[in-house]
């Protein structure tokens, strides 16, 4: 998928993945998105793209739900992503971070010099974000 980002930016990319994504598992990604019209950092597109993918891989795998948001904006020097859903949710203190993806959003985060955070509870849904430099 890279090739495809490398060709069309990152937005383009992401709108061909939700798409692609929903006829796969039904779940409709509801998208919004300010200043991703222009191209960004090529480290910076890869960490986005592969942060949302593994975020909405986690919705399809452990949420129960038919819908997610997700939002991503770039004001002035950062990039806010936003990924969340209104499922299951579960108590962060008891996850495996190995098994979930998480570690390697956090590692993607990290290289790009940015945070990701995880919120959630039983029963609350779960929110990711992340922000990073530009």
């Amino acid at each position: 998928m890279s090739l495809h980002i490398d060709d069309f930016g990152v937005l383009e990319a992401l709108k061909w993945y939700f798409d692609r994504y929903t006829s796969q598992t039904g779940i409709q990604v509801k998208f919004t998105q300010d200043g991703l019209e222009k191209r960004l950092p090529g480290m910076v597109e890869t960490a986005v793209y592969r942060i949302v993918q593994e975020a909405l891989t986690n919705v399809a795998r452990y949420a129960g739900t038919g819908e997610v948001i997700v939002s991503i904006r770039c004001t002035t020097g950062k990039l806010h992503i936003q990924v969340e859903d209104h499922g299951r949710g579960f108590d962060p203190s008891q996850l495996s971070l190995e098994s979930s993806g998480i570690s390697g959003m956090q590692d993607r985060a990290f290289l790009a010099g940015g945070t990701l955070t995880i919120n959630s509870s039983p029963g609350n849904g779960t929110a990711v974000d992340c922000k990073l430099p530009l």
